[in-house]
């Protein structure tokens, strides 16, 4: 009975970690599937704010050149050794810095605006480079809503606003984008999630760690 009893609180701790784990205590604000294009510097998706949490999934073969032998995944050219390599998909936040992500990439937003992303093309950023270039990339982008400690206060920029308030440029949901109901300056739909994860997460460890001791005890 008592390593039935250990067992269950072990178990009850393992699944408080889970519950807590960044990003399963954050609200999904908005999602979307978007076709990425080789043949354009970079298309895009989801409007974001600076401190979200951005989660990217891409997949699919597309060309920096037609020849067959430059076609590539989401993670661009094998065994080259750089941080940007050929044919790998990468991205930007608004007018932020581009960043590579190939098939998979998270982490915070730095930048208002929305989420571009397009391929790597070595042969420079011209739009005669891109041209030929042939296939797509099927991306799936999610954003998760604010951690309550890393909810940086950002001054509304007048550069990018149109006059009726709303983000300039094109501000049309591209293929599908999905919103869970918050709005789409994307506030929290739910920002006390993650206070109660850990609250979860607190009394789970202490309940499971009195257990334990009473048992090692006998």
């Amino acid at each position: 009975m008592a390593y039935i009893t250990t067992a269950l609180a072990a178990l009850l701790l393992v699944s408080s970690l889970m519950f807590a784990y960044v990003p399963a205590n954050l609200s999904l604000v908005k999602s979307g599937t978007f076709q990425i294009p080789a043949n354009a510097q970079f298309s895009e998706t989801v409007y974001v704010e600076p401190g979200q949490y951005v989660i990217v999934n891409a997949s699919g073969r597309w060309r920096y050149d037609p020849r067959p032998q430059f076609e590539t995944g989401p993670d661009g050219l094998p065994n080259v050794f750089t941080t940007f390599k050929p044919g790998m998909l990468q991205g930007k936040f608004g007018d932020g810095d581009v960043f590579p992500i190939g098939s998979y990439w998270e982490g915070y937003v730095t930048n208002r605006g929305r989420l571009a992303l397009g391929i790597y093309e070595p042969k420079g950023a011209s739009y005669a480079s891109y041209q030929d270039n042939v296939g797509n990339l099927t991306v799936t982008v999610r954003v998760y809503a604010y951690l309550p400690q890393h909810k940086p206060h950002v001054q509304e920029e007048e550069k990018g606003m149109a006059d009726n308030g709303t983000p300039g440029g094109n501000t049309g949901k591209s293929q599908q984008e999905y919103d869970t109901g918050a709005p789409e300056s994307g506030e929290a739909a739910a920002p006390g999630k993650a206070c109660i994860a850990a609250v979860v997460l607190f009394i789970s460890a202490i309940v499971s760690l009195a257990v334990l001791y009473k048992h090692s005890m006998k």
